[in-house]
């Protein structure tokens, strides 16, 4: 499961083989889970309390690289 910014960017996701692709803000459709063990953050942005709130209990939030 990954999450994009960009409809173009989630098409090439799933070629990659991602098998759910949720916009940024972590909405998916029905089937987006609620909470996530896991989340690997390239950007660390503006948006990162919103993707530290959708950590599930002892989940884990990864700075891959900080551009905000």
């Amino acid at each position: 499961m990954v999450t994009t910014s960009s409809q173009e960017r989630g098409a090439r996701l799933r070629e990659l083989g991602a098998t759910h692709v949720l916009n940024r803000s972590g909405a998916g459709g029905p089937d987006a889970p609620a909470g996530f063990d896991a989340v690997i953050d390239v950007v660390a942005g503006p948006r990162l309390p919103g993707f530290l709130a959708k950590l599930n209990a002892d989940g884990r939030h990864v700075a891959v690289g900080v551009l905000g």
